[in-house]
């Protein structure tokens, strides 16, 4: 609540609240990623009540570099079958993050504890970590710590599944979204600096934390039954 307050008090010293386009919120409560996120959409009507086209997603420790916010909107335009756009993601040292994805499957499980040279090659459109994009395209997930969604996906499928704490919610959204016909992109125009870990501390964990491991468990019991999902 502190941390709320004092965002609050430094947005209305820089004039930032005046006109009505930022609202800060507080839920009350951490229920994790995607309940953050549902919080805030479910918030997020305009001051006209206008229903909105397109949600912004941008974590907390990320930084959009100039444009990259409407590179997005103009792919989507673009792009009607995508449902999901998502930015190419770098390190503060300008280093690429990997953040475009193949769903998880028992096939790439296997793949990833094996890895020796033949079930890799047998496997490799199963391995989860795709090879770095050099422009944009289509994949299972990306990262949301830089997501645009259209609002047309989210009344289709619903929003994030808060079941989910901390890490897979936005694999499982794209993975629902798929289901209904959508695609989601990378775009690779749409650059964002991210600091990383600043929000989940995971460059000081001494062992990964449960919540990783119940959100795993939770993505395997949720696809276990879908076509194509080995």
């Amino acid at each position: 609540m502190a941390r709320w307050k004092k965002m609050q008090a430094e947005a209305r010293a820089r004039g930032w609240l005046d006109d009505g386009r930022l609202v800060i919120v507080s839920s009350g409560h951490n229920g994790g990623f995607g309940a953050g996120n549902n919080f805030g959409i479910r918030r997020g009507v305009p001051p006209d009540g206008a229903r909105a086209d397109l949600v912004y997603l941008l974590n907390s420790d990320a930084i959009p570099q100039p444009g990259a916010i409407r590179v997005l909107v103009d792919y989507l335009a673009a792009h009607p079958q995508a449902g999901i756009a998502c930015s190419r993601i770098r390190g503060m040292d300008g280093e690429p993050h990997q953040t475009a994805f193949r769903f998880p499957s028992t096939a790439g499980e296997f793949e990833a504890t094996i890895k020796t040279g033949p079930v890799s090659r047998l496997l490799r459109n199963r391995i989860v970590a795709m090879p770095q994009p050099l422009e944009s395209l289509r994949v299972d997930w990306s990262a949301g710590a830089s997501m645009m969604i259209r609002m047309d996906v989210l009344d289709q499928i619903g929003l994030f599944d808060e079941g989910f704490f901390l890490y897979f919610e936005e694999t499982d959204l794209c993975r629902r979204a798929a289901d209904a016909g959508w695609q989601t992109h990378y775009v690779y125009d749409s650059e964002i600096a991210h600091i990383g870990s600043a929000s989940t501390g995971m460059k000081r964990w001494a062992r990964v934390p449960d919540c990783w491991y119940d959100s795993r468990r939770r993505w395997f019991e949720n696809t276990a039954a879908g076509p194509g999902r080995w």
